[in-house]
């Protein structure tokens, strides 16, 4: 089994800028495509991308081809 190359801190800012605007794919694409630029020859999978996510607590509205961040609800008033 082939060890997956975890993102790095750079990775996972270009994740946190480009949620609002780009889908997860997107995002996994252009991701690969940067590593092999630097000869990385693992590439970046949508699931990276969407762990990532939660993990900065970001999620996306639901709806097909939405592109936009959902807001929290903190006021519990």
């Amino acid at each position: 089994m082939t060890k997956v190359k975890r993102l790095d801190k750079a990775e996972k800012e270009f994740v946190k800028e480009t949620c609002g605007f780009y889908k997860d794919i997107r995002i996994a694409e252009e991701l690969t495509r940067i590593r092999r630029g630097l000869d990385i020859k693992e590439a970046v999978t949508i699931d990276q991308v969407r762990k990532a996510r939660y993990r900065m607590g970001l999620s996306k509205q639901s709806g097909r081809g939405v592109c936009k961040l959902r807001k929290k609800d903190n006021d519990n008033e």
